[in-house]
């Protein structure tokens, strides 16, 4: 089994209860608090390992589990269960036997930072020492990356960073704001400085690394997974980093970089390729534009229903840049407003210039 098969399985909720019931036959080992070395001071961390590693003699693949701010080590067995859900999937053959790494990184964010320690470098220091002292498969292959929260955050880049290390990461909740955000300026202070150093923060993110991958990149498998009703991590920054992953790299030609956006954008964004001497890619991140566009336009409602003129709202049904409810909402909300749906996507004039044709022509005839 595939270690990102794993990583769906373990972390898919409807599984995991109905695990509840199946009588368990395996029980595996936790070690807490274990120490290793690096650069002159300890550095924590707790061990799963599988029922039978004492006994055997076989090599086990790796998940590193990486917690949330003001956590621990220990949080993954004591508060997540980590221990009691690998060894029901192991005991019901859902995943093969394998090793849980969680490393201790206080608030760090899981950077390197001149105030609070080197935790990337300390976090790469691990991994050796685990497969020098732990039976492991000591291959890309069998090494995957999971966290929650600052964890998630910490897993984006270890393995958009790293990807020659882990074969599969899975993002959970994955606080991976692109600017920090005013008011929480004292949960990134120990990694990022007081005041905030918002330049390093932005050469950190996930996305700017991402920029890095080549054609010739050997990409992870992602698994990025958010609550509907998350207030902490909103579920507009998992789709955001699940966006730059589906853009993500650098291309071989200026014709790669075109089919990889698509016909329906690529006319409007051609005159923002660049080459460099890696390949071709886009001037700017589009989600910064997104961005950028959202605050600079502030609240549309209130120009919108200060008139009550004639107005037509058309939609594409597959328009991914708007939803029904939006476009429902600005006719019924505005006198004199009708709502007309085509068959397209957000270009619906070019999808469907027929029908486009049709929506107009009366309006503007009773104008």
């Amino acid at each position: 089994m595939k270690l990102v098969t794993f990583l769906r399985s373990a972390l898919r909720p409807a599984f995991l209860l109905a695990l509840l019931v199946i009588p368990i036959a395996w029980a595996g080992t936790v070690l807490e608090r274990q120490t290793f070395a690096f650069g002159g001071e300890p550095f924590y961390y707790t061990v799963y390992l599988p029922d039978g590693y004492d006994t055997d003699t076989r090599s086990y693949p790796v998940v590193y589990l990486l917690h949330g701010w003001s956590g621990q080590d220990t949080d993954w067995v004591r508060f997540g269960d980590a221990a009691f859900v690998a060894d029901r999937l192991i005991s019901t053959n859902a995943v093969p036997p394998l090793i849980l790494v969680m490393a201790d990184a206080g608030n760090s964010w899981y950077v390197d930072g001149p105030d609070y320690g080197r935790f990337e470098a300390a976090f790469l220091g691990l991994i050796e020492h685990v497969d020098a002292t732990y039976r492991t498969v000591p291959e890309r292959s069998s090494r995957a990356v999971a966290g929650l929260s600052m964890g998630g955050y910490g897993t984006a880049r270890f393995a958009i960073k790293y990807p020659e290390r882990f074969a599969a990461a899975a993002v959970m909740s994955g606080a991976i704001f692109p600017e920090v955000p005013a008011d929480a300026g004292e949960l990134f202070a120990e990694a990022f400085g007081s005041p905030i150093d918002r330049s390093r923060y932005r050469r950190e993110l996930p996305e700017t690394l991402l920029r890095r991958w080549t054609p010739d990149t050997q990409k992870p498998s992602f698994y990025v997974t958010v609550g509907d009703d998350d207030t902490l991590t909103p579920y507009a920054l998992s789709t955001r980093l699940h966006g730059a992953l589906e853009r993500a790299g650098i291309f071989p030609t200026r014709e790669a970089l075109a089919e990889r956006i698509g016909p329906r954008f690529a006319p409007y964004l051609e005159p923002s390729f660049r080459q460099s001497p890696e390949g071709w890619q886009l001037a700017f991140e589009p989600q910064d534009i997104l961005e950028t566009e959202k605050h600079l336009k502030g609240d549309y409602w209130a120009e919108w229903l200060a008139s009550a003129c004639p107005a037509l709202v058309v939609r594409g049904s597959d328009d991914r840049a708007t939803t029904p409810e939006e476009m429902e909402q600005l006719a019924a909300r505005r006198p004199n407003t009708r709502l007309v749906v085509l068959e397209g996507g957000h270009i619906v004039h070019a999808d469907d210039v027929e029908g486009y044709a049709e929506a107009v022509k009366p309006f503007m005839a009773q104008l």
